[in-house]
């Protein structure tokens, strides 16, 4: 019976350890540190950034012109004398959680990896969500230009370890002023890319992510579990 029982116990924490949702919210970026109202490039840390459980690329250029692609981080809260266009504050000016001074990413349409801004995962996972906004240059150019008629969307695409697609979101953006949570519901993703659509191809390509939930993929719990049952059925036939 004691022996029933740690088996049944083995079983449940496996399942409990495995099955718990983790945050990436990138207060923790481990390549750089931000000052207050500041941001990084991912391009100016080796070409990556890492937060939680998600490697975020990207890069810089510097010559013949300067401009990046991919991803940065910001805690700007107010639009900077440096923050050239507007392109390194969110349209609320901070992220999505209560308060001043929390940190969230921002894309921008990189061409180099051919999916869009890219985001890897240390393992395989689910992805259940993430909470979006507008950028204050893309809001501003929107507020100015656009008709009744006109639309600004991402196109979230996730992707299997041999980088075929595995199935699509559209999050609509267009005219959205505030953080939005948006569900996903991606299963057994090794990547994600974000790319932009649009009815106005002068619209800046930018967005600000923040809070991505994501839960370990649930083959690796299914085969703990097969694991422990083989066991106990080995041990019954060898008695």
């Amino acid at each position: 019976m004691m022996k029933k029982l740690l088996i049944l116990f083995a079983l449940t924490w496996t399942i409990g350890v495995n099955t718990s949702a983790s945050t990436i919210d990138f207060e923790g970026i481990n390549e750089f540190t931000l000052a207050a109202e500041d941001y990084g490039l991912a391009g100016d840390h080796g070409g990556y950034y890492t937060s939680g459980n998600g490697l975020f690329f990207g890069y810089h250029e510097t010559t013949p012109y300067d401009y990046w692609g991919g991803f940065a981080a910001s805690n700007r809260t107010v639009i900077g004398g440096d923050d050239t266009f507007h392109q390194y504050t969110s349209m609320p000016g901070t992220d999505h959680t209560v308060g001043a001074g929390g940190t969230y990413a921002i894309g921008y349409d990189d061409w180099a990896t051919g999916v869009g801004s890219l985001i890897n995962f240390a393992e395989i996972q689910d992805v259940k969500g993430a909470w979006f906004t507008n950028l204050a240059w893309t809001y501003e150019y929107m507020d100015e230009y656009y008709d009744e008629d006109d639309f600004y969307r991402l196109v979230v695409t996730a992707f299997d370890e041999n980088m075929e697609s595995i199935g699509s979101r559209s999050i609509n953006l267009t005219g959205v002023t505030d953080w939005q949570h948006y569900n996903m519901n991606f299963e057994d993703v090794y990547a994600l890319g974000i790319t932009m659509s649009t009815s106005d191809d002068w619209t800046p390509y930018y967005f600000c992510m923040d809070d991505i939930s994501t839960v370990p993929e649930p083959s690796v719990i299914v085969l703990t579990a097969t694991s422990l049952a083989m066991f106990i059925s080995i041990r019954r036939k060898k008695r």
